[in-house]
């Protein structure tokens, strides 16, 4: 019965589940792909090569929105949401003023976005161009299986907050990055692995 919301993210789990007694049936449970290292850099340099082709899967942006999910752990509808006037260039971060949660929050962004994201600068509007959430998601998807990887699209969330973990940031500060409003919900989203990550 929630099998469908749960894998739509309108829920992230069973709402039952927490009832004793009650059990997450094993068909209606998620196992999250956690990307490694190796296959971060795999997706980030075919988003790159896809980018250049003449007919580049989401308008040739696909490496922004690949570097927004992957390091900054944004949901879709706050990176779709996310407006260049919005960044701060000296602090280079980006405030978030569409949340799950309805709370602004600020993200950092890496170097390698900062920098695709420098061109823009002095203008306004959305970050990335326009598309449907069901086309963001697709087209993600179908990168993900042209680089061999099976995952869904908010695993890149769950694997920006395993990393925050394996290079050993706060719960508190790990929670103001992702929105997430209690521990239950930061752990939920994390993943142990052996061996570090260094990031984007």
């Amino acid at each position: 019965m929630f099998a469908l919301q749960v894998a739509e993210r309108a829920i992230d789990f069973h709402p039952f589940s927490a009832i004793k007694g009650i059990k997450t049936p094993a068909k209606e449970k998620i196992h999250h792909s956690i990307p490694t290292e190796e296959e971060i850099s795999l997706i980030l340099s075919k988003a790159e090569e896809n980018d250049r082709k003449k007919q580049p899967l989401l308008g040739g942006k696909l490496t922004l929105f690949v570097l927004l999910f992957f390091g900054c752990g944004l949901r879709r509808s706050e990176a779709m949401a996310a407006r260049i006037e919005n960044i701060d260039w000296d602090g280079r971060g980006l405030m978030l003023t569409e949340t799950k949660t309805g709370k602004p929050r600020m993200v950092g962004l890496g170097k390698r976005l900062f920098d695709l994201l420098l061109p823009m600068k002095g203008q306004t509007g959305y970050i990335l161009p326009r598309f449907r959430p069901e086309s963001v998601i697709h087209a993600m998807i179908t990168h993900f299986k042209n680089c061999g990887i099976t995952m869904r699209l908010h695993d890149a969330r769950h694997t920006y907050t395993t990393l925050l973990q394996e290079k050993n940031v706060s719960p508190i500060d790990a929670m103001g990055r992702t929105g997430h409003a209690d521990m239950r919900m930061l752990s939920h989203y994390t993943h142990p692995r052996l061996g570090p990550m260094r990031g984007l």
